[in-house]
Order: C-alpha cells, then structure tokens, then sequence
C-alpha cells in the first residue's frame, strides 16, 4: 500500500523539481555549512538563492514539500530556518 502512495508523489516531486528555476543553477549555492563556508562565500551563497526562490514559480509548493518531507535539498534548504530564501 505505501509503496502505491509513495510512487505518485515521487512523479509529482520530479515534475515540480523540473519546474524550478534551482534546477538551472549551480546546485551548491544552496548548500550553505554556516561553520565552514568563508562568511562572503556565505553571503554570497544566500544572496543568490534567495532570488532564484524568490522568483521561482513553485517556490510555494518547493517549500511545503520540503517541510512536509524533511529534505535537505530543495524546498526545505530554501525553507529552512537558518538560510530560509522566503
């Protein structure tokens, strides 16, 4: 039963993640590690993904689907509480 459930979220996840503008961007701007990252790489990293999400058309759904599945890419590294890009 799970797994018949599992299999139309994952659909939706791709198809949403095709969707996003991250998908065209270099992947480790949203990556941030506060202790080892240098503070301007840092800022530089926030900056950047705060407006790819910020104008990105699924941002709203990308977020609730990562706090919905405590992902640690995607909607939940810009939804989270330290480098939140909303």
């Amino acid at each position: 039963m799970t797994e018949t459930l599992e299999r139309p979220i994952k659909d939706w996840a791709d198809s949403l993640w095709d969707q996003g503008l991250c998908n065209r961007e270099d992947p480790s701007i949203f990556w941030i590690d506060y202790e080892a990252d240098d503070p301007d790489d840092r800022e530089y990293k926030e900056r950047t993904a705060k407006q790819v999400c910020g104008e990105c058309p699924i941002r709203d759904a990308c977020g609730v689907y990562g706090l919905r599945n405590t992902r640690t890419a995607g909607g939940s590294t810009a939804a989270s509480p330290t480098a939140s890009a909303w």
